[in-house]
């Protein structure tokens, strides 16, 4: 496996290997980089909320592959 990769280095190259008597291959190999699907999220932002009142909201993921999860992040408003 091959991290840290883009879809500009896909391509076609040529590897050449040597061993320690100095005896030496090529060949041609051939790197195709796959791209993840894209994650839609509904709704793509969420309502305002006021400290001190309920809330509630339901998201929906679709795209790529499930299993989805979600998190809040961020610090929750605290009553001044």
């Amino acid at each position: 496996m091959i991290s840290n990769v883009s879809g500009a280095d896909a391509g076609n190259y040529r590897v050449i290997i040597t061993n320690a008597y100095g005896c030496t291959t090529s060949g041609l190999a051939s790197l195709v980089v796959a791209t993840c699907p894209g994650i839609v999220l509904s709704p793509s932002a969420l309502p305002a909320s006021w400290v001190g009142t309920d809330y509630d909201q339901s998201l929906t993921a679709s795209g790529g592959t499930g299993i989805y999860s979600f998190a809040q992040t961020g610090a929750l408003c605290q009553p001044a």
